[in-house]
């Protein structure tokens, strides 16, 4: 799986090289990872599916709402 693979690639460069804050960000950057942090911890995207979610989840902003509501 790749997401799997590049934070376990994440983690391994943690080692001297990185800060652990900047690997925090970059396990976070992975939207999936996001899409389930938002779903289970929002309660604004609880009844939202997580394809819904990480489609609302761009650059560095995430919407709110559901998409396609006014």
């Amino acid at each position: 799986m790749k997401v799997k693979n590049s934070i376990s690639t994440t983690m391994r460069t943690l080692k001297c090289r990185e800060t652990k804050d900047k690997a925090a960000k970059n396990i976070f950057s992975y939207k999936p990872i996001m899409g389930n942090i938002l779903k289970y911890t929002v309660a604004e995207y609880r009844d939202c599916s997580l394809e819904e979610i990480v489609n609302c989840i761009g650059g560095d902003t995430i919407r709110t709402g559901r998409l396609g509501a006014p």
